[in-house]
């Protein structure tokens, strides 16, 4: 991950209000604006199509295309809705955002209403991230026993 992934991801933090809201429609013209006037930073909208394209692949964030058919049949497009992934928040955490756990909590909330629109259970995929805690490796231990255990002593027959 290079600076500019970094930068993103936190241009896409703060644009979520900082947990007021669990997704962003921030468009890319917006995140060059900010990229120029914060961070003195100028790239192409190529480059930041790019960098939200390795964040996707790599599962920092999620994102829907909002494409529409307007009254006349042709097709109109806003720009796509982005939501952080549990990998996102763990990262986010990592580099010390502290509003990466209000968004996630914020998130969190959102999902246990259960009404099915966008971004739903599967888009954040919790339960591929490996925990952190103590307790649940702890908890996974007991869970596996004696599985792969010492297989210099055991005899092989044939």
């Amino acid at each position: 991950m290079n600076a500019l992934h970094l930068i993103i991801m936190n241009i896409l933090n703060f644009s979520m209000g900082q947990g007021e809201t669990h997704y962003t429609k921030a468009s890319v013209n917006r995140i060059i604006e900010i990229l120029a006037e914060f961070y003195d930073v100028h790239v192409h909208r190529r480059w930041v199509f790019y960098c939200i394209r390795w964040l996707i692949d790599h599962g920092y964030i999620t994102r829907k295309p909002r494409v529409y058919n307007d009254s006349a049949g042709r097709v109109s497009k806003k720009s796509s809705m982005i939501a952080f992934t549990i990998k996102g928040f763990k990262h986010l955490t990592k580099m010390g955002v502290t509003s990466a756990r209000a968004i996630k909590d914020s998130m969190i909330a959102w999902s246990n209403r259960h009404d099915g629109r966008w971004p739903s259970e599967h888009h954040f995929d919790g339960r591929s991230y490996p925990s952190d805690k103590p307790q649940d490796k702890e908890r996974l231990k007991q869970l596996l026993g004696g599985i792969g255990g010492s297989i210099k002593n055991k005899k092989v027959t044939k």
